[in-house]
């Protein structure tokens, strides 16, 4: 059975460069605390468990799995979820910049995974990072979620495909930097209307050097959602902190009754296979 009210918790992170503990402790922490206050999911940034440190992450393949088998544990003992991208490597010793979204299930806990797609030159993500070449997904006791992270914004396409397969929220952790905060509010609002759907957003705060490359980024901050209509429901300013929203998902199909969008379209004139459903 669908439920039509979701409330989430979006946890705005000033993280701690190549240091998976301290950043673990304060999801799990945040976790616990969501618990009492009625969320059902919680949602952090991009790379929330270690930065973008790309030498010294490469050497903490072992604590970025403990650190996320606590938020298992957190998860499964208090029945909330979560969503947060990080640095992983596969079995092959292949490094991801991947999003877990866990659930709490009967069963204990229910994992699904998307590597993140596009990969940001300016960040020197495909010199250390392989791409993932799935688009993900999942069904949930909320209905479609789809599965993104941050430059995977700058991709309508990419967005709308999750919304023929029939996603009615999609998650997105970002480091998105403050020098190109307008992009981000205004995209954010762009895929919502253009999917009528709900996107939940949630960014980095604070600064962090740019390893490998020059200078540093100061991260936006503003984590939001946005509703199926492109209304801003609830936004952070620069700081660390955090935002509870109600999601009523009565205004996806309240959206897309009122607007024929997705039944209007012509995918045999664009030429775009990705915009066939």
């Amino acid at each position: 059975m669908i439920s039509l009210m979701l409330k989430v918790r979006l946890l705005q992170m000033d993280i701690q460069p190549a240091n998976p503990e301290s950043n673990a402790n304060r999801i799990v922490d945040a976790i616990r605390l969501a618990a009492g206050d009625g969320v059902e999911l919680l949602c952090a940034p991009e790379m929330c468990l270690t930065g973008f440190d790309w030498k010294l992450n490469r050497s903490l393949g072992a604590r970025i799995e403990a650190a996320l088998a606590s938020i298992n544990r957190a998860v499964e003992t208090h029945g909330v979820g979560f969503y947060g991208s990080t640095y992983r490597l596969n079995a092959d010793g292949k490094a991801t910049n991947s999003a877990g979204l866990i659930l709490p299930d009967a069963a204990g806990i229910l994992t699904m995974w998307y590597a993140k797609t596009h990969l940001f030159a300016l960040m020197d993500e495909p010199q250390h990072l392989t791409a993932g070449n799935e688009m993900v997904t999942v069904v949930t006791q909320w209905g479609m979620l789809g599965l993104a992270i941050c430059y995977d914004l700058r991709f309508p396409e990419f967005f709308h495909a999750m919304a023929l397969r029939g996603a009615r929220i999609i998650l997105l952790p970002a480091a998105w930097p403050a020098k190109r905060c307008h992009h981000w509010r205004t995209l954010l609002q762009a895929r919502a209307i253009e999917n009528q759907c709900f996107i939940v957003a949630v960014n980095q705060s604070g600064v962090e050097g740019r390893y490998g490359c020059s200078g540093e980024d100061a991260f936006a901050g503003h984590s939001m959602v946005v509703d199926p209509f492109g209304n801003i429901k609830a936004e952070l300013s620069e700081p660390a902190g955090y935002l509870d929203v109600e999601l009523d998902l009565n205004a996806v199909d309240r959206a897309r009754k009122s607007i024929l969008t997705i039944q209007d379209r012509r995918p045999h004139v664009y030429g775009l296979a990705a915009c066939r459903a």
